[in-house]
């Protein structure tokens, strides 16, 4: 009916302003129509802003780019010919129409960019935000949401998931947002990097997006169990060779995604990381929805701390600048390297902490804390690892590492870890040479769980020239230690019936049953720790 009223001065208009409605602008008008514009007005405007090639693709429009329209010379020609000599777009209108466009401009993430930056307008395209909590650090807090399904796509990296994982980065952890600002984009950078590793056993970075100068997010995969605390808490099953096999598979896997991050293969690599944040809550449980009875994967997740280094040298004479990690799980040299190079010299202090330099030795101390919490767990279930945290504790109030300095600065690994790795390689099912979990143990014994460090590496201060020597814990109570009684594990392993045999290749394909999975002992590192790739020798 609006074609009749139209002037005859214009030829048969309405047809050119459908089509560029319907096959170009169906936004734009829908955000007219809801701004209230309508009749001769609607179709004014619509020609407007056809003459002015201002469609969908273009959105969202600022207030002066729509202005400039108005004092166009097709605006005074539409206003005379089409709206009654009447403007048909004033400021009210304008700002009406750039307040509701965030309505139909949710942004797609694409898995193929690394970010998106966003108008602090931006309605993001997240249905449902989940009450469940993922983690919360020192830059962030991890949420669940579930997204539109046509608002992500990640093609060629993952099945379309129906939940991500969203972090927000904190800003006022610090006095300067510029600090969190920067770890924010380190993350992106490193999270990037992790993903073009395509390592099963690494958490997968979809995106990141910017909402307006002081809203930085993080999206990845959600992980439907939670992390590897959560599994020790949850994850009841007895002790079987399925379960053993299982656990290695993922032991093994964490390894291998630590070592190709610590020495990547591809020629395309100009650098390695190191993760530095380490321990249960960063690695990730994502549940087995085709078998209760298996753990499922584990990945290595939060790459906050990730450092990338254009050398492979063990340490590095130039100051790195991590300021964060977690007590639990860093290794002695972060309390005994002093008086070398490896301490800022005008360092600022992050949270109370001295700014210090980290190697990928780091995580291997880090790995060796939680492989051995895992065998733990896997012997004596979460009580006993229960009961092994709290031999730590013993009345403190403040966090206990795995090491321990006496008064004359000398660090060796704590009398309680000592204790009860002795203690665990008494039990029939942690016999080393002759079990799977004995040769774990050992492996984390003389490899991991190790303070002298590697030639060339640094050195730490009144190291005992003998190493292995520990402190005496001969005056220690062992109702304090509160060891499991012995033989205690709950198993239902038949152990006479497990051989030694040789290791196979690392992709090999696990056997059926535990009595031909006993991998050798570890060899000897001289008594020094091993690196990541020194796992696979």
């Amino acid at each position: 009916m609006y074609k009749n009223n139209l002037p005859q001065a214009i030829p048969d208009p309405i047809e050119t302003v459908m089509a560029f409605i319907l096959k170009e602008a169906r936004k734009v008008f829908a955000i007219w129509v809801l701004v209230g514009i309508k009749g001769l007005k609607l179709y004014a405007t619509m020609e407007l802003f056809r003459t002015n090639s201002a469609c969908d693709t273009a959105l969202p429009f600022e207030e002066d780019q729509i202005s400039s329209f108005t004092i166009s010379k097709e605006y005074s020609e539409i206003v005379f010919l089409i709206a009654g000599k009447e403007p048909f777009c004033d400021e009210d209108h304008i700002y009406d129409f750039c307040q509701k466009q965030w309505e139909f401009c949710a942004p797609v993430f694409d898995c193929k960019k690394d970010n998106h930056d966003l108008n602090e307008s931006a309605i993001l395209p997240f249905t449902e935000k989940h009450l469940t909590t993922a983690n919360e650090g020192a830059f962030g807090q991890v949420l669940k949401y579930t997204i539109h399904n046509r608002h992500i796509n990640t093609t060629g990296l993952m099945p379309h998931p129906q939940y991500v994982a969203v972090k927000k980065i904190k800003l006022e952890t610090q006095n300067d947002p510029k600090i969190n600002i920067a770890g924010w984009e380190k993350e992106v950078r490193a999270l990037w990097k992790m993903r073009e590793l395509r390592q099963k056993h690494i958490v997968k970075f979809i995106t990141a997006f910017r909402r307006g100068m002081d809203e930085h997010y993080l999206i990845m995969e959600w992980a439907d169990g939670g992390n590897l605390r959560n599994l020790w808490e949850n994850f009841r099953q007895p002790l079987t060779a399925n379960l053993v096999k299982d656990a290695f598979k993922q032991l093994l896997g964490l390894s291998e995604a630590l070592d190709q991050v610590h020495n990547p293969r591809a020629q395309s690599a100009n650098g390695h990381f190191r993760h530095g944040d380490l321990k249960p809550e960063n690695i990730l449980w994502f549940k087995d929805p085709t078998d209760k009875r298996k753990i499922g994967i584990l990945k290595i997740g939060d790459w906050g701390l990730a450092k990338q280094h254009q050398d492979f040298t063990q340490i590095r004479t130039k100051q790195t600048t991590t300021g964060f990690g977690t007590r639990r799980y860093e290794p002695p040299e972060e309390e005994t390297i002093k008086d070398n190079n490896l301490v800022v010299p005008d360092a600022q202090t992050v949270l109370g902490r001295i700014v210090r330099k980290r190697s990928r030795l780091y995580d291997v101390w880090a790995m060796g804390c939680i492989w051995l919490e895992f065998l733990i767990w896997l012997m004596y279930g979460h009580d006993g690892l229960t009961r092994f945290n709290r031999s730590f504790k013993n009345g403190r109030s403040d966090v206990v590492c795995f090491y321990e300095i006496d008064d004359k600065d000398v660090a060796r690994v704590h009398r309680v870890a000592k204790q009860w790795m002795d203690h665990m390689a008494q039990d029939p099912v942690c016999e080393v040479g002759k079990t799977a979990l004995g040769n774990l143990l050992e492996l984390v014994r003389s490899r991991l769980l190790v303070v002298k460090l590697p030639d060339g590496f640094g050195t730490i201060i009144n190291l005992p020239s003998q190493p292995g020597t520990n402190i005496d814990i001969s005056t220690t109570p062992e109702h304090i230690i509160d060891l499991p009684p012995s033989g205690s594990a709950s198993s239902s392993i038949i152990v006479p019936q497990i051989n030694v045999v040789e290791a196979g290749p690392v992709d090999e394909v696990l056997p059926a049953t535990l009595e031909s999975f006993v991998p050798k002992p570890p060899l000897s590192t001289g008594g020094r720790r091993a690196r990541s790739d020194d796992l696979f020798k």
